[in-house]
């Protein structure tokens, strides 16, 4: 185990960053087996500058919905207008949702094509509590949700699947911006996600929802949150 982990940080180190990634590239082969330890992330995440985010197409997301939010705390999913945001980010969003009269349970209601096509199954309309999986990366997602509700406030967040086979371990990194969304009452429980994955190598990776394992990198807030403006 630990010498597969050694020849995939080689293996990232020695891939040249490009703009889209440099951050996920940096970020996770210094943590490995460290900081991202197969557990949940913490409950208290950093802070982080919209500019700062590593993937351009984040950043004008994130900027798309700060404009049509205008003063309010987060965009009503009423007005979400797919002709309103970057088109050729459409296969990579999906909308979550709380269905009060599940117990709150978060739902699937919308899921962009290439994100299903990673996770190796069909996710629109469905639980994330009732989607098989062999990792913890949906039980991250709820938890990331649950921050972003509490925080009223975008929630960045990365990691990385891994897969075991034959003694080698196949890698597909994955980072994700969570915006908050408004339900036809004016509830926050609601988010809008793009999330974009890479295999680094895909001789052995599986779709993501079927990785061995999954361990999280960095997470952090968007901006200034509002529980913490003076």
């Amino acid at each position: 185990m630990q010498s597969a982990i050694t020849a995939v940080r080689a293996s990232w180190l020695a891939r040249p960053a490009d703009s889209a990634w440099a951050g996920v590239g940096r970020q996770l082969p210094g943590q490995l087996p460290g900081q991202i330890s197969g557990q949940l992330s913490p409950a208290s995440p950093t802070c982080l500058p919209a500019a700062a985010l590593p993937d351009a197409d984040f950043v004008r997301l994130h900027d798309d919905w700060k404009r049509l939010c205008g003063d309010r705390v987060a965009l009503p999913r009423a007005e979400l207008d797919p002709l309103c945001l970057p088109r050729k980010l459409l296969p990579y969003l999906a909308i979550l949702e709380r269905q009060p009269t599940q117990g709150r349970r978060l739902f699937y209601r919308l899921v962009g094509t290439q994100i299903e096509l990673a996770g190796g199954r069909t996710m629109t309309r469905r639980y994330l509590s009732m989607l098989p999986t062999r990792n913890t990366w949906l039980e991250q997602v709820i938890r990331d949700v649950e921050l972003l509700e509490r925080h009223s406030c975008p929630l960045y967040a990365e990691g990385a699947f891994l897969t075991f086979r034959n003694g080698l371990t196949g890698v597909r990194a994955t980072c994700h911006l969570l915006l908050p969304l408004l339900n036809d009452a004016g509830e926050l429980c609601c988010a809008l996600m793009v999330q974009k994955l890479r295999r680094l190598d895909a001789a052995h990776s599986e779709p993501f929802l079927f990785a061995d394992e999954f361990r999280p990198g960095r997470r952090a807030l968007v901006g200034v949150p509002r529980d913490v403006e003076p």
